[in-house]
């Protein structure tokens, strides 16, 4: 296991020709992973079939930032991935070397060795910053620990990591991971890396000091990669990015910039979980969320002033794997996504290799630009080290070329053919011509002249079994192309990574055999080695620390963990001579601890989130004896069941209250055989998470025009939730989205009103323990159309109006040919002689007049009018029934200039009919009551300030005896109740503010209210309390259509 150095090839050997008059570029190298030639859309919407037709798929993904960089920039049409599979092609990249030269012949195998020179090294001796984000794929990032593809535990044979390469920093991952939220695999998020369900690839980065008991990078923890609002990995790791570079420019430094895309290798994710893994949709998704980020990376070197002088690479490592599709996909072997060339990932015909290839350099490439010369990944190395007039002496050959003449626009052609093998497939290419062999014979494709009708690698101008009968042209192409792929392959295969013919050895010694304390261990080796730490050393029965030294000559220090023997020894691969040997194992040094001091306790449990009760185990260095359960100090939980020993011991813990659980051990409460007290424990924090039905809470607005969303927050992450599981009264909910522990459903209302939105118990479930919701509260909205307005109206109390009327102010009804009279022929009538009786063989009506002054009450809409007759009888003299009718007139009666009633006179509304009342002969003094309401409510639009009721008694049977009579002094009384109100006809859309003002009393509270009309009920609009003091308000916005053509009051309580 190394720490980060310098490479092994000493960077005073690369040397600088010259002085640069202009300011070196920042160099940025994009890589997507899996991403095929036609996937960025301004590729794709070029895709036809052979005979010309349009792909049905055309431009299906929109990635408008690779577009905007094609067209303004250097647009590759045949740009080739120099393998058809990931890790090779990155290596290509950084050494500008064929892979196989690399030792990386295919995905997931081999290493970057440490005898290679990548860019990496060479640029950060050039004084550039360098970082690199994303995927590595060119070794494995740790040896201490199972991760990804191939990191295990002791596995030093792949390991190569970016801080090998002198990155400045790095946030990487060995190989894939998820396209969203990458550290959960499309499942809950598993936060302990030691769980048998975490998905297995890690990010890391270069500590900012280096673990000398490691030498490894850090691992970087799931808070810091998976973000809750957005996990899209391509988003992740430009934010990264982006504080590197910003750093770098503040610095005044230019930068080497290594962002190599997880997307769109699978698995892909859908963020919205709508379609599943790998499905269209999600690799859809994933491109364009890729493009966005790179539109934000673009951005940023604006935002910093460094674009124009940025060297800006995009590209894919191979063309797209097999089973993602697009929408109208039939033809897999000649996808849209790959452009229809032919095949796709892992073969070696071009829709494996063929991959997008744009270079976006404002400063050199000016004005728009495109090119059909062949390029590789391999032309990055040589390309930028001739720009920045770079070399590196005893340089390892090269299979890439500069591609200066292509951007200064100067070249025609590929100077150098291209190179491929992959397994035992092989291919050889030129500016116009392709040999492949895809393990079954030769095949010879001419690349720039398809015939009509077909599409490319479809018909070979010869094979291996038929090229002799070929024309003597075609033969001697096929033949000098064999020849040269010969001559390349055999200085491939014979340039092997370099091993130096020995291995340094170390030897460990110690200067005693038996020791009370800890110990210090040499290591002397034959060579002089770098790398080395101290964890690199196995030790059973102690811990390595404190590692010194340097060349041939260290130390460390060994702690013994409990009395016997220490074994001490040094693995395999633990340093690295100067020339890239590692170190051969060591031998074992045995040393005899003997205990002298108290003995240590470690407190330990097997998770440190639980919900029940959990046992600690106390492990001592040595046997104790003494221990009790009570002797364990706990904080929120008790103790008990202690077992085992002499050194291992267990005990419950039995958790109080959910919460964090400290458990710790004092010191002296046990003994060992010499009778020392131990030390204390660490203290352990265990959070006790017992089952709890996840509960929700429900947001959104008070009042609503319209459509509005609702916001559903559980106390976890939930499963289940459908828009259908929500109550809604007065509406529905649709358009539920969301994931874990948020969602979010649009509310449409039905009617104006409010709408009450809520979550019975039990739709949904947690993903712990199963467990169904609580019911949530109600989530009251008001819903008010938009409506218009925009004046204030001032509100009074409550008013009561009317009087009474005794018998003497009653008036007459006039004779007429009816013969309708009183007994008295003018008024007043006194108490006692008041008489109506109705003339003999007429039809028995009698009539008589009141008038009431309602002024006061004019204009207003009333609540409540009750006519009363109050110390009157009703006879008749055959024993039979008196039918009462009350009929309002209206009060500017007059006859001859003087005011009396007439039978002619307008009638306002319907009359009232009290019904039939059972009398007789016998006078009885009763009370009559009438409800008058509706028939004073139609007086309040009038413009009248006195109104008039006549009463008429009837019985058509009768030939007389027909009359009203007092029985003392009578009256009659009106009582009218009623509001100051307000109609509002015209609250709509556009509207204004509409206001309701009125005297407040200090400390009381109000309420306003509303009704479409006067017969129904009050609704409350709204309540206001508190202490008020002079003028009170309450505005209806504009929009508010739910109150057009209401009537509203304020309901005034007595002042407190």
């Amino acid at each position: 296991m190394f720490k980060p150095i310098l490479s092994f090839i000493s960077l005073l050997f690369i040397t600088m020709a010259s002085a640069h008059a202009a300011p070196r570029p920042n160099i940025i190298l994009v890589m997507a992973d899996d991403m095929g030639w036609g996937d960025p859309s301004y590729n794709s919407t070029n895709v036809v079939y052979a005979d010309g037709t349009p792909h049905p798929d055309q431009g299906w993904i929109h990635t408008p930032i690779m577009d905007d960089m094609a067209a303004s920039g250097l647009r590759f049409d045949r740009f080739y991935a120099a393998s058809a599979v990931c890790s090779p092609t990155r290596a290509s990249c950084l050494t500008g070397r064929h892979p196989s030269r690399v030792g990386i012949g295919g995905a997931n195998s081999g290493k970057l060795g440490f005898d290679e020179t990548p860019l990496s090294t060479i640029l950060s001796d050039a004084g550039y910053a360098t970082g690199h984000y994303g995927k590595w794929h060119m070794g494995t990032m740790t040896t201490l620990r199972n991760d990804a593809n191939r990191g295990a535990v002791g596995n030093t044979a792949d390991y190569s990591a970016p801080w090998h390469f002198d990155y400045d920093v790095c946030f990487a991952t060995e190989s894939k991971v998820p396209t969203y939220n990458p550290y959960s695999g499309g499942s809950p998020l598993i936060s302990d890396f030691d769980d048998s369900n975490f998905y297995g690839t890690r990010y890391w980065r270069i500590p900012d000091t280096w673990n000398e008991t490691s030498g490894e990078g850090d691992v970087v923890l799931p808070a810091d990669v998976n973000d809750a609002g957005d996990g899209d990995d391509s988003k992740l790791l430009v934010d990264q990015a982006i504080p590197f570079m910003q750093d770098a420019v503040s610095n005044n430094t230019p930068f080497f910039l290594v962002l190599w895309f997880h997307t769109p290798h699978k698995p892909i994710i859908d963020p919205d979980g709508v379609s599943g893994v790998n499905s269209s949709d999600a690799a859809k998704d994933s491109i364009e969320d890729l493009d966005t980020a790179l539109g934000r990376l673009r951005d940023q070197l604006t935002t910093l002033g460094v674009r124009s002088n940025t060297m800006f690479w995009v590209t894919s490592d191979n063309g797209p794997e097999n089973g993602v599709n697009s929408f109208n996909e039939t033809d897999t072997v000649r996808s849209i996504r790959s452009g229809r060339y032919r095949d796709r990932k892992g073969k070696l015909f071009d829709g494996g290799i063929i991959v997008p290839g744009i270079l976006e350099w404002p400063d050199v490439i000016p004005s728009p630009m495109s090119t059909d010369i062949p390029v590789v990944t391999s032309d990055y190395y040589p390309t930028i080290l001739d720009y920045l007039e770079l070399s590196v002496p005893n340089q390892k050959p090269l299979d890439g070329i500069s591609l200066r003449p292509i951007i200064n626009g100067t070249a025609t052609e590929r100077t150098k053919p291209i190179g491929f093998k992959l397994g035992n497939d092989t291919a050889w290419m030129n500016d116009r011509y392709k040999l492949v062999d895809q393990d079954t014979g030769w095949l010879l494709f001419d690349m720039e002249n398809i015939a009509p009708g077909e599409e490319p690698e479809q018909t070979p101008l010869a094979t291996e079994t038929n090229v002799a009968s070929q024309p003597q042209e075609i033969q001697d192409i096929y033949n000098t192309m064999l020849s040269e792929y010969n001559a390349w392959i055999s200085t491939v295969n014979t340039d092997t990574p370099y091993v130096h013919a020995s291995q340094p050895t170390v030897s460990l010694s110690t200067p005693l055999s038996s020791v009370a304390a800890p110990f210090n261990v040499t290591a002397t080796f034959s060579k002089e080695v770098t790398q080395l730490n101290a964890g690199e050393f196995a030790v059973i029965n102690g811990t390595p620390s404190n590692l010194t030294g340097s060349g041939t000559n260290w130390t460390v220090t060994i702690t013994p963990s409990a009395p016997g023997t220490v074994n001490v020894s040094l693995p395999e691969g633990s340093a690295i001579d100067t020339d890239g040997n590692i170190n051969a194992a060591s031998g074992t040094l045995d040393v005899t601890y003997i205990n002298a001091s108290a003995p240590d306790v470690v407190l330990s449990t097997p998770t440190n989130v639980v919900t029940t009760n959990f046992s600690v185990t106390a492990l001592f260095t040595e046997i104790v004896t003494g221990l009790d359960a009570t002797d364990f100090t706990i904080s929120n939980g008790a103790a008990s069941n202690l077992s085992g020993g002499p050194t291992n011991y267990t005990v419950l813990i039995t958790p109080a209250t959910p919460g964090t659980v400290t458990v710790s051990l004092p010191a002296g409460v046990v003994q060992d055989s010499e009778s020392n007290g131990n030390n204390a424990s660490n203290p352990l924090n265990i959070t006790y998470d017992p089952p709890i039905a996840p509960t929700v809470v429900l947001t959104g607005p008070s009042t609503a025009s319209g459509a509005y969303a609702v916001s559903l927050v559980f106390s976890e992450n939930v499963t289940g939730l459908d828009a259908a599981d929500l109550n809604v009264l007065n509406g529905s909910a649709t358009n539920l989205t969301g994931t874990g522990d948020s969602y979010s459903a649009t509310i449409t209302p039905a009617v104006p009103g409010n709408v009450t939105v809520s979550l019975p118990a039990g739709v949904v479930t947690d993903l712990d323990d199963a467990l169904g919701n609580a019911a949530s509260a109600p989530l009251i909205t008001s819903f008010i159309p938009s409506g218009s307005g925009g004046h204030t109206v001032d509100i009074l109390p409550p008013q009561t109006a009317g009087q009474t009327v005794d018998s003497d102010g009653l008036v007459p009804g006039h004779q007429s040919n009816n013969l309708d009279k009183f007994s008295e022929p003018e008024a007043p009538f006194t108490a006692t002689n008041l008489f109506v009786r109705g003339a003999s063989n007429s039809e028995r009506k009698v009539r008589a007049f009141a008038r009431f002054d309602l002024s006061s009450i004019s204009g207003m809409p009333v609540e409540r009018a009750t006519l009363s007759f109050n110390g009157f009888s009703l006879n008749s003299s055959s024993n039979n029934d008196t039918d009462i009718e009350v009929i309002a007139l209206a009060s500017d009666w007059s006859e001859n200039g003087v005011p009396l009633p007439t039978y002619t006179h307008p009638v306002i509304g319907s009359p009232v009919n009290g019904g039939s009342v059972t009398t007789g002969l016998v006078s009885l003094v009763r009370d009559y009551t009438f409800d008058l309401t509706d028939m004073v409510r139609n007086w309040t639009d009038g413009t009248w300030t006195n109104y008039g009721l006549r009463i008429q008694l009837s019985n058509d049977g009768m030939n007389n005896g027909v009359g009203i009579r007092t029985e003392g002094e009578g009256t009659i009384a009106l009582s009218v109740s009623a509001a100051p109100l307000n109609t509002e006809s015209d609250l709509g859309p556009g509207s204004s503010d509409f206001t309701l003002r009125w005297n407040a009393l200090p400390g009381a509270s109000y309420s306003v209210e509303a009704t479409d009309h006067l017969t129904n009920a009050w609704e409350v609009a709204t309540n206001l309390s508190g202490s008020y003091t002079g003028t009170n308000s309450f505005t209806f916005e504009g929009d508010t259509a739910l109150y057009s053509n209401r009537f509203y009051r304020v309901v005034y309580p007595a002042a407190p």
